[in-house]
């Protein structure tokens, strides 16, 4: 029900997107003399544009937006940030990034040095995932999809009012890491769902 689109645009060069098939694309870009061109790339979804409907994912909610919505929101949002500009844009990133990793860390020694990289260096990216998509406003992540919903886990049934479980096992290494302001997404959709959750345990 929420409706993803993925758009993406080139700065700098000449470029071409090619479907692939219905889950595949491929962006050909013509490297330009300088050798330097940006590729921005967005999702974005029906959660952005019909916020009054989305509070859970419910077959009996009416959405009003189209494909092509969504798609055109995605665009939208590319532009927003280029608007900012390149390099402030990629400097409020890089703030981000600092301040998330200055929050935390872990050393892992089990007497075998590589057993005990593979472990740590596992958490970060497992940190890193968290970080790049535990702030999202109106889809709160979980360990198979959520905003990284390209796993495709179409033909897993999830009962349609609870789900909890799949997400605390994600955001609850948000607070053990010292990010707690991470945790405000996950309890804000909640929060949400208060109303619709009662109507669905009565009914």
């Amino acid at each position: 029900p929420f409706g993803y689109a993925f758009a993406v645009t080139v700065d700098g060069a000449d470029f071409e997107i090619t479907k692939i098939d219905d889950l595949t694309a491929r962006v050909s870009v013509t490297m330009p003399e300088n050798g330097e061109y940006t590729i921005w790339m967005n999702s974005s979804s029906r959660c952005h544009i019909e916020k009054e409907n989305i509070v859970g994912a419910y077959e009996e909610t009416v959405y009003t937006s189209t494909a092509q919505d969504i798609f055109d929101k995605a665009y939208a949002e590319i532009n927003e940030v280029k608007a900012i500009g390149y390099t402030d844009a990629l400097e409020a990133s890089c703030e981000f990034w600092h301040d998330f990793w200055q929050r935390s860390f872990v050393y892992y020694d089990n007497g075998n040095e590589a057993e005990s990289d593979y472990i740590e260096n596992f958490y970060y990216l497992s940190l890193y995932h968290i970080g790049g998509a535990a702030y999202a406003e109106y889809q709160p992540m979980h360990f198979m999809n959520g905003v990284y919903s390209a796993c495709k886990d179409n033909d897993i049934k999830w009962n349609e009012g609870y789900w909890h479980f799949n997400q605390r096992a994600v955001y609850n290494a948000l607070v053990a890491s010292n990010h707690i302001d991470g945790y405000q997404s996950y309890l804000n959709f909640y929060n949400r769902l208060i109303d619709a959750m009662t109507t669905f345990t009565v009914n």
